[in-house]
Order: structure tokens, then sequence, then C-alpha cells
């Protein structure tokens, strides 16, 4: 009889589980959407640019045709008659560090069984991320949209940091010139390099924490300047920009207090049109970053 009731016990346990976890969420959902509706009210600005930002991401999930291109029939030769004069740039580029999209929907250098056992708890911190941030009013902040850095992507940055540091006596003469190019500075204190950046937050805040001594130095006229076309290809809502045409680029929760001097004295914006459009794609984007590069006057290019 004993072992009847343990049994049965044993056997209710999962479905007792059940019906007081559906009770607990359902006792929750009232106030919850109380307190939403209260603050939403308070703020229906924000509200609304939080709203604004959630129908953008359905119009590039659904119309956004960003990696579809056909490959040009042209042979690049054809373009440079045989008297033709050439110019050259040197161009380095910059990857981004890791964003919060990332940490939460990419493996990266976890575990297989790691991720998929941390997958919905991850999720899920990242929608109630997403909530406090449209109850707070914050509508420059998001976790998805313009995904910002992560923990790790600032470690990343950091990472760059270090390397500009190091000391070049153990390097090639090459690479020296290389690390000088990204330094900034030639022998008569003048900027040796322009710095040229996707409009994506985590971009923007990889180049300004990595290059924060070159910042801190003041070249003359070396702004980091912010292009659209350098856009990341994809139709996520992370590849999406949140800062608007022309206006000041405004440090994400995750970045660094420091960077603030950095985005409202040394970045450039006069270029930025906006988000990429929706009928663009990345071939088009591809085209406009080779022309744009041969009007600068710096013959050393960095771009994040």
């Amino acid at each position: 009889m004993m072992m009847q009731g343990i049994f049965g016990s044993a056997m209710a346990a999962p479905y007792e589980l059940y019906f007081f976890g559906v009770w607990t969420i359902a006792s929750l959902i009232r106030p919850f959407l109380l307190v939403t509706f209260v603050c939403v009210l308070s703020n229906p600005t924000a509200a609304q640019r939080k709203f604004e930002l959630f129908l953008s991401t359905l119009k590039y999930l659904i119309f956004c045709s960003d990696k579809k291109w056909k490959t040009p029939k042209e042979d690049p030769a054809s373009f440079f008659p045989p008297d033709a004069r050439t110019e050259s740039k040197t161009i380095i580029f910059v990857r981004h560090g890791e964003s919060t999209w990332n940490d939460t929907f990419n493996k990266g250098d976890r575990s297989i069984l790691s991720f998929i056992l941390n997958f919905v708890p991850n999720l899920l911190y990242a929608i109630f991320m997403e909530w406090i941030f449209w109850v707070r009013g914050k509508a420059t902040e998001s976790w998805f949209y313009d995904a910002p850095l992560s923990e790790k992507g600032k470690r990343q940055a950091c990472d760059v940091q270090n390397f500009l540091k190091q000391d070049t006596k153990y390097l090639t003469p090459k690479e020296v010139n290389l690390v000088n190019i990204l330094r900034g500075g030639d022998d008569n204190g003048q900027c040796s390099s322009l710095m040229l950046c996707s409009n994506l937050r985590r971009a923007i805040a990889t180049l300004a924490i990595g290059f924060q001594q070159r910042f801190g130095k003041k070249f003359p006229k070396d702004n980091m300047v912010i292009l659209p076309c350098l856009q990341e290809i994809s139709r996520n809502p992370d590849a999406l920009s949140i800062t608007g045409a022309f206006s000041q680029v405004v440090p994400a929760w995750t970045d660094p207090h420091f960077l603030e001097s950095i985005y409202a004295s040394q970045i450039d914006t006069s270029k930025h049109t906006g988000n990429k459009p929706v009928n663009s794609n990345g071939l088009k984007r591809l085209q406009e970053f080779c022309d744009l590069v041969f009007h600068f006057e710096k013959s050393n290019i960095i771009v994040g």
C-alpha cells in the first residue's frame, strides 16, 4: 500500500509541476500587462520608436533581398584599357567583435551540448531584456536590433587594443608598416590613414575600443567616418542600423563609458544616409564602397 502511494505520487509529480507552472504564469500575466501598459503610456514617443523598429524588422525579413544578386558577367579587366592609369589603396579590414545576437543564436566557441541546453534560457533572457528596454523608454536600445557588443565582443575589441600596443621589434618590416598604419600617426604628427566604419553599433564600438589610444592622440581630422554601404549583408534585425540618418551615434548599454567622448567628437556621420534600402543588395553596396574609396585622399584605409 505504501509502495503504491509512493509510486502514485511519483507519477503525479510531472502533472503537479505542470499545473503549478501554468498557474504561476497565469497569475503573473495580469500584473505584467498592467506594468507594461502604464510604462508605455508614460513614454509614448519611446514606445512608438520601439514599434517602428519592430515593423522595420518585419519589413526586412519579408521583402529584403540583400543576399540576392547575379554575378556580373563582365570581365573586370575590361574596365581598364591597356594604357589606363591605375591607382592603388591599402585597405585593412577589422572584423567587429561578437554581439548580443551572437550570444543568443550562435554556438560560437561553446560546445554543442552547452549551446543546446542554454539556448532557451538565453533566448528568454534576451526577450526579457528587450521588454525592459521597452517599458523603461529606452528607444535607442535593443538586444536584437543593431545588436551591440557582448561581453565576449568587448574582450575581442580589447585584444585589438593590446595588439596595437605591442613592441614592434619582433615584427617583420612589412608588419611594422601595417601596425604603424593602424596606429595612425606619421613622422610629421599627421594622420597617415583614414578610418571608415559600418553604421552598426558593434562595428563602431569595436573600432572605438580597439583604437582608443589612437583617438586619444587626436590627430588632425582623424575621425571615424560612418558609411552605410559597409552595412552587413543580412536580412536579420541585428544587421539593421538603429542610428538615424546624419544623427550622432549613441553608445549602447554594453559600451564602456569612455566611448561617450569619442562618439561625441570623433565620429563623422555626414555620409550616413541611414539604414540600407530594402531594395538594395550586398553587391550594390560593395560597388559603392569601391567607388567611394578612390574619392578619399588617404591611400591607407582602415575599415570596420
